[in-house]
C-alpha cells in the first residue's frame, strides 16, 4: 500500500502548482500548431521555415501570460525550450531530406535559440562577448604601449590616480556606531546614505615606496570619500551627529574586471550641546 502522506503530498503539489504546469502545456499546445501551420503552408523566408522562430516566441509568450495571471509569477518559458527542441528534431532528424547545413539555416537557427533562451543569449553576447572583446582590446593596447617603451626607451604614464585620503574631522560631525553616552538626542532627522564607487589598483597591491597606496590604503580612502559624502548631508539637513553608522562593500561588475561599492548609511541626529 502506498504511503498516505506522500500521496498527499503529491496531491498538493499538483494542486498549487496546476496553474503552473496549465500554463506550460497551454504554451506548447499553442506552440506545436502555429508550428503546423507554417510548416503545412510552408510558410518560410530564402527557404527557411518561420516555425524555427515564432513557435518557440508563441509558445512562450502564450505561457507567461497566462502563469503571471493565474499562477501569479513566470514558469521560465518551458514551453519555449520544449518547441524548440521538438521542431529541432523533426526537421534534422526525421525527415527523409534533412535540411542541410548553410548560412541561412545557421542564421535561422541562431535565432530560434535567442527566443527559446533570451537571457542565456542575451548573457552571452552582451556580457561574455563585448566583455572579452573589451577585455582583448585592452590586452592589446598594454602590448602595443610595452612595445612602444621597449623600441622607444619612453615610459608610458600611468593613468591610475588614487585620491589621497581625506581628514574626517574637519566636518565636525560625531559619527558612531552605537549609542552616544551622556549625550541626549533632541532631534532625530531621519536615516541618511551614501555610496562611492572605486576600482582597485591591483599593481600597487605591494607597494611600500609610499607614494601609491596600497591596496589597504585604497579601500580606506574609499570608504572616507563616502563618509565625508555623508557628513556633507548630515551638515546640510542640519544635524550634528550621525548614529548606527553600517559600511557595506559591494563587488560589482564582470568580465571587464571588478569595481567596488562602498555604501555607508546611518541615523542622522541633533545632539544637545
Amino acid at each position: 500500500m502506498p504511503n498516505i502522506s506522500v500521496i498527499s503530498k503529491i496531491k498538493s503539489f499538483f494542486i498549487e502548482k496546476r496553474w503552473g504546469i496549465a500554463a506550460i502545456l497551454i504554451g506548447t499546445a499553442v506552440g506545436l500548431l502555429s508550428a503546423v501551420i507554417c510548416i503545412r503552408g510552408n510558410i518560410a523566408i530564402f527557404g527557411f521555415n518561420i516555425s524555427f522562430i515564432i513557435s518557440p516566441l508563441i509558445a512562450g509568450y502564450v505561457e507567461t501570460i497566462i502563469a503571471q495571471k493565474k499562477y501569479g509569477k513566470t514558469t521560465g518559458a518551458i514551453s519555449a525550450l520544449l518547441i524548440f527542441l521538438i521542431i529541432n528534431i523533426n526537421s534534422w532528424v526525421f525527415p527523409k531530406d534533412p535540411i542541410s547545413i548553410n548560412f541561412i539555416t545557421l542564421g535561422g537557427l541562431g535565432l530560434a535559440f535567442q527566443a527559446a533562451f533570451p537571457i542565456l543569449v542575451n548573457y552571452l553576447i552582451f556580457v561574455v562577448f563585448l566583455g572579452a572583446l573589451t577585455y582583448l582590446i585592452g590586452y592589446l593596447g598594454t602590448l602595443l604601449s610595452k612595445a612602444t617603451y621597449k623600441i622607444t626607451g619612453q615610459k608610458p604614464e600611468e593613468n591610475h590616480i588614487i585620491p589621497e585620503l581625506i581628514d574626517l574631522d574637519k566636518y565636525g560631525i560625531t559619527a558612531v556606531t552605537t549609542t552616544i553616552k551622556n549625550k541626549s538626542i533632541s532631534k532625530n532627522l531621519g536615516i541618511i546614505s551614501s555610496a562611492h564607487i572605486f576600482k582597485p589598483d591591483l599593481k600597487v597591491i605591494n607597494s611600500k615606496n609610499g607614494n601609491s597606496p596600497n591596496i589597504f590604503d585604497q579601500f580606506e580612502i574609499a570608504r572616507n570619500i563616502a563618509l565625508a559624502d555623508l557628513m556633507e548631508k548630515t551638515k546640510e539637513l542640519g544635524a550634528n551627529a550621525i548614529l548606527e553608522i553600517e559600511i557595506d562593500y559591494t563587488e560589482i561588475g564582470g568580465i571587464k574586471g571588478s569595481e567596488i561599492l562602498v555604501n555607508v548609511s546611518g541615523n542622522a541626529i541633533l545632539l544637545e550641546k
